[in-house]
């Protein structure tokens, strides 16, 4: 079997495992965390935000290497209101999906928009202009429509970190010292 990606073993293991976040302070801001125990990688997933808002994945593997994710957006409110819904209902149904979809999502696979009655899910891969292929960055939307209305949308940015020279203990002391 495939090993998998960093990100998504802190990412099933945090936020689609049902860890519950922590409030901890970066800089001036007051952000939520998860950082999971993992056996071999370290991760770490801070955000800010309400009904938007945006955050940043940090993830090592046991191979060294490290990949960052970076996300923002949020809900539609104006539409749930109309719709008769809650942002608590797409909290909920994004999070399903997520449990459902761990290893195929925010990654660098497209998902077909996905239809459980009245909600639909989906996430794209953006186009990037050729001269972009040179640079380990995607770029893509997530989002959740309720009967065909958008009520929720993440953008997300996605790359892995190259030439980082001090891997190992650096990388911990940092990790640590944000938590």
């Amino acid at each position: 079997m495939k090993e998998r990606r960093s990100l998504t073993v802190g990412f099933r293991a945090g936020y689609a495992g049902g860890e519950k976040p922590k409030k901890v302070n970066r800089g001036t801001f007051q952000m939520k965390s998860l950082q999971p125990e993992l056996d071999g990688v370290q991760y770490i997933d801070q955000w800010i935000g309400g009904s938007s808002g945006g955050g940043q994945e940090i993830a090592q593997g046991r191979d060294g290497n490290i990949e960052t994710r970076l996300y923002g957006g949020g809900v539609v409110e104006e539409n749930l209101e109309e719709l008769g819904i809650t942002k608590e209902d797409v909290d909920n149904y994004r999070a399903q999906k997520l449990k459902e979809l761990p290893d195929r999502t925010r990654l660098e696979e497209e998902i077909e928009l996905q239809t459980d009655g009245d909600w639909q899910y989906g996430y794209k891969l953006l186009e990037l202009p050729a001269a972009f292929g040179k640079i380990p960055l995607k770029m893509a939307i997530e989002f959740i429509n309720y009967r065909r209305a958008l009520v929720f949308a993440h953008g997300f940015i996605l790359t892995k970190v190259k030439n980082y020279k001090d891997r190992g203990e650096q990388f911990k002391k940092e990790v640590n010292r944000l938590s």
